[in-house]
């Protein structure tokens, strides 16, 4: 049974973040999926509408009209970015326990937070619960596993934060940690945040999730539950084909990849698997700039390689090379786009 939650003054003790940006397609199913969470504890949705310019709000202002005293919701004035819209609705957030769950993704277990608070009531040295997940076609519906087998080493019932850093960082094809599976300690974080709110709030760093996986993982022990609570939506984003979203791809990946080696250096790890993923993402990088035919962007790719001592891909050095050609490189560019 549902905990009814009706009084506003009751202090919630888990906070469910759902930073939205144009979702009015799915973000319905989001919002009734944390809905149905079957607790006996108080908890809150923080709706994040970062100044949406479809239907978004008209959904957002619903949900609240319905839900008074569970959803509280903020409509940005601007569009803040993914970044700064997480971290400016986390710091509101009221309960000492938080969640999120992405405004096109759905829970599938209404027993997860249930679980999960169990887990971190016990132990007060586990400061993240993370659980299995899978992909969901956005257009069929279909459900595909994560790609894990449940037989890593960092996937076991509780480790040491310690373990799960190197497969953080060194995550290439699908994340480690899924952070919409996972409940976490705030006070955590905001020790984290004082200490080093340029991981947090850098313009440099695109994403949100990389950095708070890692800073929670290292202050303290990391449970984890096999049951696959998360349906985790792909396939409803344009591919990134013309040159307009191969340089917002490059700007993404790229700061993803100065975050990862800020990150390698700030944790001391120093492995090949971190130092491989390193040089898969560089690879990666320098494809988008040059479908972007984004000479100056290769470059600076390569300076930055250099700097960090990131392997530079053959393709990485040839792609270098002919950015010097003018004409050749932007005929290049377009056939190999």
């Amino acid at each position: 049974m549902k905990l009814d939650m009706g009084k506003e003054e009751i202090k919630p003790k888990v906070s469910v973040i759902v930073a939205t940006y144009n979702q009015e397609d799915t973000l319905g199913a989001s919002l009734d999926s944390i809905l149905a969470q079957q607790c006996d504890f108080p908890f809150e949705i923080e709706l994040a509408d970062d100044c949406s310019t479809d239907g978004t709000r008209r959904v957002c202002e619903e949900y609240v009209r319905r839900y008074p005293g569970i959803i509280r919701y903020t409509r940005n004035e601007k569009n803040l970015g993914c970044r700064d819209n997480y971290f400016d609705t986390l710091l509101r957030c009221r309960a000492p326990y938080i969640a999120d769950l992405a405004g096109d993704d759905i829970w599938i277990d209404p027993t997860k937070l249930a679980r999960q608070v169990e887990v971190l009531d016990s132990n007060p040295e586990v400061t993240l619960v993370h659980t299995g997940w899978q992909y969901m076609d956005a257009v069929s519906g279909t459900v595909t596993p994560s790609g894990y087998t449940g037989t890593e080493k960092w996937l076991r019932q509780e480790i040491e934060g310690s373990e799960l850093l190197e497969p953080l960082v060194a995550s290439v094809d699908a994340m480690a940690v899924h952070s919409c599976t996972t409940l976490y300690r705030k006070e955590v974080f905001m020790r984290a945040y004082a200490s080093d709110k340029m991981l947090f709030r850098s313009s440099e760093y695109p994403c949100e999730d990389l950095q708070l996986m890692v800073a929670l993982a290292a202050a303290g022990r990391v449970a984890y539950l096999p049951e696959v609570t998360l349906n985790y939506r792909v396939g409803n984003r344009a591919q990134i084909t013309s040159p307009a979203d191969s340089a917002k791809a490059f700007r993404f990946y790229f700061g993803t990849l100065k975050l990862r080696r800020y990150l390698q250096k700030k944790y001391g790890l120093s492995s090949g698997m971190v130092d491989y993923a390193n040089t898969v993402l560089a690879s990666y990088v320098s494809s988008r700039a040059f479908a972007a035919a984004d000479s100056e962007g290769i470059a600076c790719l390569s300076t930055f390689c250099r700097a960090n001592g990131i392997a530079i891909p053959l393709r990485t050095r040839m792609k270098s090379l002919l950015r010097h050609t003018g004409p050749l490189f932007r005929f290049l560019s377009k056939r190999w786009r």
